[in-house]
């Protein structure tokens, strides 16, 4: 009789549970996150948030590990934050925390989420398109991993974004044209990547950023003076690229610029007029040469490549460094940088003396007897207006 009775109250309690609650409800969907106490069983959208991330737990933490389980309230998470109404995951902030695999792809599935921060970890792959589907996002950042492939262009998609950091990885592919419909945006952190193709005109239409860094890539091209119409710009950093050609004119627009990078590309330069002049001598902390000193450099960069530099017996230090001209041997320079002087006497050159030397406009000596120099004399020294001393024996 007991176990009739046992019987008879187990059904009744499963038919009441089944007639409140629904097959298809989510609460009976989601019974692992429910049941096991990670989620209250009013939550419902936060079930799913919860049933998602435990399923993609190992795939994002790799060798690392996450205190992640269904019988662990979900605000204990470790970096999981919650919000809203009803409640959603809202933040996942894990950063430094050892993770060795890949970006969930699912993690696009998360509608309420506002912050993905990543950085410092090692996760590998490539960023997910489905990212692009986060239409509450406003923080994507995941700089120093291992990342690979290409920005993807559904990122373009993310309105509310401000804050687009994934710096120092593996990156590859161009910046794509459509980040420049991200009108929120105040950061974009590219650098440190492996990037091609130009920098887009599009970058000009971000009106609210502050902040643009795409240097140490494989960027080519000029630069489009369509970023002169960042009027709230404050740091622009393109050094270390292979960019060449003069500043657009229209930076002097740029009236809250306080940091500007662009040394060490191909041949960008800033242009010597003085209404550029002006504005550049404004701007706080500028790298980079104006466009007759990129000249003296190109030109002493052929010489080195030209007469085999890394070979010069007596001494070649400094030489092709990002240390200032004068400090490379044999190279003396005036107060504004420009070369004056080259003396590189029984240095053990050898080859043809370049006819880019010819472009060293403030030259008044050069010095380069007791070599191994062949060839002619390029006509083009003849363009050294200034040069008083002028030495090619033995």
């Amino acid at each position: 009789m007991k176990r009739s009775v046992a019987g008879l109250t187990v059904a009744l309690i499963a038919a009441v549970f089944w007639t409140v609650t629904g097959s298809d409800s989510p609460a009976n969907a989601q019974t692992g996150c429910i049941t096991q106490g990670a989620v209250s069983p009013t939550e419902t959208a936060l079930a799913a948030d919860c049933e998602l991330l435990l399923d993609v737990r190992d795939t994002l933490a790799g060798t690392g590990s996450l205190n992640w389980a269904a019988d662990v309230p979900i605000e204990d998470w470790d970096g999981i934050y919650v919000g809203g109404s009803p409640l959603r995951v809202v933040n996942i902030t894990l950063v430094d925390r050892g993770l060795t695999g890949t970006i969930p792809g699912e993690l696009g599935s998360l509608t309420g989420l506002s912050v993905l921060r990543l950085q410092v970890n090692r996760l590998s792959g490539n960023i997910p398109t489905e990212l692009g589907s986060l239409a509450n996002l406003t923080t994507l950042a995941l700089g120093s991993n291992l990342l690979t492939g290409p920005v993807p262009t559904e990122l373009g998609d993310l309105a509310d974004l401000k804050y687009l950091r994934i710096e120092h990885n593996g990156l590859t592919g161009a910046v794509p044209a459509e980040l420049g419909s991200l009108s929120k945006l105040t950061e974009l952190s590219l650098h440190y990547n492996d990037l091609t193709g130009t920098v887009p005109g599009e970058l000009g239409n971000l009106s609210d950023l502050e902040y643009l860094r795409l240097e140490h890539n494989e960027l080519t091209g000029s630069i489009p003076s369509e970023l002169g119409n960042l009027s709230n710009l404050t740091e622009l950093h393109l050094g270390m690229n292979q960019l060449s050609g003069a500043i657009p004119g229209s930076f002097t627009g740029l009236a809250s610029l306080r940091s500007f990078h662009f040394s060490d590309n191909k041949g960008l330069c800033a242009p010597t007029d003085n209404a550029f002049r002006t504005w550049l001598q404004a701007v706080e902390e500028v790298e980079g040469y104006p466009c007759d000193f990129a000249a003296d450099r190109a030109a002493l960069v052929s010489l080195y490549n030209a007469t085999d530099g890394a070979n010069w017996s007596r001494n070649n230090s400094n030489w092709l460094s990002e240390r200032t001209m004068g400090t490379w041997f044999g190279v003396t320079t005036d107060e504004e940088g420009r070369v004056v002087e080259l003396d590189l006497r029984r240095n053990r050159l050898s080859g043809e003396i370049p006819a880019e030397l010819g472009d060293l406009a403030n030259l008044t000596r050069l010095v380069l007897p007791g070599n191994r120099l062949s060839g002619e004399v390029p006509a083009e020294l003849g363009r050294l207006s200034k040069l008083e001393w002028l030495s090619l024996d033995g």
